[in-house]
């Protein structure tokens, strides 16, 4: 009697993979199947009419079928439409899970964009159903698909920001942002969504409604904060508002303006691009020569409030320094500079004469309070001293000033040191 001889080692191992392919196989198609059952509707007899765009358990098993086989073009189509729908459903609705959707459905919409098998697909079935035709548009819905997928969550973000719900609008930014996408096309969603967000901006600007024009700004930047253009129109928005808040001495409002513009100018200053784009730097040295000009052609009167004015040269002041550091901004700018420093000096100079003469301080209040202000302004007399050029009509007077500055100061300092040592030692020196 002959003996079956058996199978070596490598035949085992390809019958074991011939065994697991169809097993796989087998449950991918039982999945499959049992996905496609889930989807029919039925009528009131049990009969299906129709399938549905997506059940929550024909996703299951279509999730399972595409485990089995990741490759699978139709499977994964199947799977990206149904999250697709679902995603609409539950966003409509305001209820979790949106988000989970919308991100897999770009997923599998990426892997579908670089499927070769399913674009020879399509290919096929366009043949056949045009037989005659001479061109075809898979090539250009190919490269547009992912563009397309985008729009949605454009058209989201722009409503969520003015349904004044941020955090929605945060969600869409958030499912591109991580998504598998060229970094292009991300780009493209912030270009989309600023040209929609701020459309109305230009007509408003025309009408002079400056509020509803930063309004709009505003909205698109607390969704993207650094994003260049929305930062530099938002900076020359605020300059044309400050225009005509000066020529109508409207000086409360420029100067709640000037506080409503400086954290976005603070944005731009601080971008790695603002160093290199003269265009920034004169947007923010144009808006400061407004600020700067407003506080000095104010009429103060003859007994000004020092406290204010010293506030609103230091406003202008911070505006002009953010400029200052480049060349191209000083021409332009140093004359300003020069008697904004020096009027902030005026202003120092006359609130330490009011500290230094108070009856309600005690001594050491009064002659610390002077000091400092008139450390602060020596400082600043001496910077604008700096700038001024030779011969030129602005330095002997700031020359007289800062002579005038020191003695008061070395005035003060001294009383304060005779007082110091009366109270230690009980004597005066």
């Amino acid at each position: 009697m002959s003996t079956i001889p058996l199978p070596g080692a490598a035949e085992i191992r390809r019958l074991a993979r011939r065994c697991r392919g169809a097993i796989e196989e087998s449950a991918e198609k039982l999945h499959l199947y049992r996905g496609w059952m889930a989807l029919q509707e039925k009528n009131a007899d049990g009969e299906p009419i129709g399938p549905l765009p997506y059940t929550d358990e024909a996703i299951t098993e279509f999730e399972a079928a595409h485990n089995c086989d990741p490759e699978a073009s139709g499977t994964t189509h199947h799977l990206a439409i149904a999250h697709h729908a679902r995603a609409w459903d539950r966003e409509l609705e305001g209820g979790s899970g949106a988000a989970a959707d919308w991100e897999r459905a770009l997923e599998l919409w990426r892997r579908l964009v670089g499927s070769a098998d399913f674009w020879a697909g399509l290919q096929r079935r366009f043949q056949e159903c045009q037989p005659g035709a001479t061109a075809t548009p898979l090539p250009s819905l190919r490269r547009g698909l992912l563009e397309g997928l985008l729009d949605i969550h454009v058209d989201f973000v722009r409503w969520y920001s003015e349904s004044a719900t941020p955090e929605r609008a945060n969600d869409h930014i958030a499912i591109v942002a991580g998504a598998s996408i060229p970094r292009a096309l991300k780009q493209q969603l912030t270009e989309k969504i600023f040209a929609a967000m701020a459309a109305p901006v230009p007509d408003a600007r025309l009408a002079q409604d400056y509020s509803s024009a930063l309004q709009l700004l505003e909205r698109f930047l607390a969704l993207f904060p650094g994003y260049l253009p929305a930062l530099r129109m938002h900076l020359e928005v605020c300059h044309e508002w400050a225009g005509a808040l000066m020529s109508a001495q409207q000086w409360d409002q420029l100067y709640a303006l000037e506080l409503r513009a400086r954290p976005y100018a603070e944005r731009l200053a601080a971008h790695p691009e603002y160093a290199g784009e003269p265009l920034f730097r004169h947007g923010v040295g144009q808006f400061g020569s407004t600020v700067g000009h407003a506080t000095l052609e104010r009429d103060w009167g003859g007994n000004p409030d020092w406290a204010e004015l010293e506030d609103r040269s230091e406003r202008a002041i911070w505006w002009v320094r953010l400029v200052w550091p480049f060349e191209d901004m000083r021409f332009d700018l140093r004359l300003l500079f020069v008697i904004l420093l020096a009027e902030h000096a005026r202003a120092l100079f006359y609130q330490a004469d009011e500290i230094y003469g108070s009856g309600q301080l005690s001594d050491e209040q009064r002659h610390a309070g002077a000091i400092a202000r008139l450390r602060q302004a020596l400082a600043e007399l001496e910077e604008a001293f700096e700038l001024t050029e030779r011969g030129e009509q602005m330095a002997d007077s700031l020359s007289q000033n800062i002579a005038g500055s020191r003695l008061f100061l070395e005035r003060v300092q001294a009383e304060a040191e005779r007082k110091r040592a009366k109270r230690v030692f009980g004597v005066l020196p």
